[in-house]
């Protein structure tokens, strides 16, 4: 996983190399709205609370990338 801001946008990138899916929890430090920019909207994550865990899932030799709306 890694961050990056650009102005007041944040964007995280997440990515499994692994050979299973993994779940993990992750602490978004800006709160709200999130597109997934993979695979688009049924990825999207919906109203983010700042810094408190919301369980993210990899598929195996893939990624995510959430950039706030």
């Amino acid at each position: 996983m890694f961050t990056r801001y650009a102005g007041a946008s944040y964007t995280l990138v997440a990515l499994n190399i692994g050979e299973a899916d993994q779940t993990m929890p992750f602490w978004f430090p800006v709160a709200g709205d999130y597109v997934e920019e993979l695979d688009g909207r049924a990825l999207d994550l919906g109203g983010v609370v700042s810094l408190q865990a919301t369980s993210l899932t990899i598929r195996s030799h893939y990624g995510r990338i959430w950039t706030t709306v």
